[in-house]
């Protein structure tokens, strides 16, 4: 058994940009968690390449807002090809 190391890294895509490749289909939701972090009430949010369990794309994470202590994470990963 080989063991796949996660990797997020910094990019410099939007959320306008990925937004716009899961319109185009070349992205989908695979599924959203809730993560300890922080960040800022007053943005937008942050995107982070991605590569790992669930595929190759980008996760986004945006504030909470019944928490400073936790954030929403977002997994956009490109489709499986049949």
């Amino acid at each position: 058994m080989t063991h796949q190391r996660n990797t997020v890294s910094r990019t410099s895509a939007t959320i306008a940009q990925v937004e716009s490749l899961r319109e185009a289909g070349e992205l989908k939701i695979s599924h959203q968690a809730a993560c300890q972090g922080y960040i800022s009430r007053k943005s937008a949010g942050r995107v982070l390449e991605y590569r790992g369990r669930y595929g190759v794309g980008y996760v986004i994470d945006t504030p909470r807002r019944d928490t400073t202590r936790y954030i929403h994470r977002t997994y956009y990963v490109q489709p499986k090809q049949a």
